[in-house]
């Protein structure tokens, strides 16, 4: 029994951040608060017939780093949002691993996970920055900000996918959106890759139905005619491995200036079933999913 869409996507979070913070994109800090959703589902781990309770939990934080010790200004202001699995310990671990790097994944709790990277991302702040406070550069100059937030994007009795959405700031013209999609086995905690999905000589293919539905879902009748409305070299277009997988077809999401302009945003591109089947694998575990 499947269980659809366990959250409504929230409001984007709005996030700024430093060059730091972009080569630290996985980090995060949090705070537990009480909030937690527990989803009556059917679940087995290939372990036993009994249905298992998948539950989640939310924890939240905001916190300054200040650039030194002898002044509040500047900081590096950090804003987490956090769902996790809570009574899955792989499940919670991979959740870890995916927000906060892999060094973290085996963190006594969420926020133990949490924690570590504050201590990171105070010492990369200062230490990176310590030259340039030194220099008399104005504070909102060095002043930035770390937001990120993930939901859960799908959940059934097979697999969990979710979506963390990354804003980040570094004083520049205008602030960088980035949204990442993890699809998670139940059974094993393996994060899916496209090759664990497709079969070998799957990229051409993929590529061609990427493109033709981005020509429908734009009202266009050629590739050639994407790249007047901001796309880079729309007929190049390839699968970015960056996915959201349910039970009704895969959801690719392209980043700002992956494939297009910054104007135009994160560009997202639906794919079913009906016209992915021949490109799967026989052991494909989303081979499921096909009537």
């Amino acid at each position: 029994m499947n269980c659809v869409n366990l959250w409504q996507e929230r409001m984007n979070l709005l996030v700024l951040s430093s060059g730091i913070m972009t080569k630290y994109m996985r980090l995060a800090l949090l705070l537990l608060f009480p909030l937690s959703l527990a989803i009556a589902m059917g679940c087995d781990r290939k372990k036993g017939a009994e249905a298992e309770l998948l539950a989640f939990d939310s924890a939240h934080l905001e916190q300054y780093i200040p650039l030194r010790t002898d002044t509040d200004r500047p900081a590096l202001q950090v804003i987490i949002k956090y769902v996790y699995p809570s009574e899955d310990k792989v499940l919670t671990e991979i959740f870890n691993g995916l927000l906060f790097g892999d060094s973290l994944m085996d963190a006594p709790s969420p926020v133990d996970a949490m924690e570590g990277f504050v201590r990171v991302l105070g010492e990369d702040y200062r230490s990176n920055n310590a030259e340039a406070s030194l220099q008399g550069l104005p504070a909102d100059l060095l002043d930035y900000v770390y937001k990120i937030e993930n939901t859960i994007a799908y959940c059934d009795t097979g697999m969990v996918a979710t979506r963390i959405n990354i804003y980040t700031y570094e004083g520049g013209a205008h602030p960088e959106n980035t949204v990442r999609f993890a699809n998670v086995l139940r059974s094993s905690g393996k994060v899916l890759e496209e090759r664990d999905i497709f079969k070998g000589d799957y990229t051409e293919r993929l590529s061609a139905l990427i493109v033709e539905q981005l020509v429908r879902d734009f009202g266009k009748s050629s590739p050639s005619e994407l790249d007047a409305i901001g796309f880079f070299n729309a007929e190049e277009i390839q699968p970015n491995g960056n996915f959201m997988a349910d039970d009704k077809g895969l959801t690719y999401c392209f980043n700002e200036y992956q494939i297009a302009a910054y104007a135009r945003g994160a560009v997202y591109v639906r794919l079913g079933y009906d016209v992915l089947a021949p490109l799967l694998r026989d052991d494909s575990p989303l081979k499921r999913y096909i009537p």
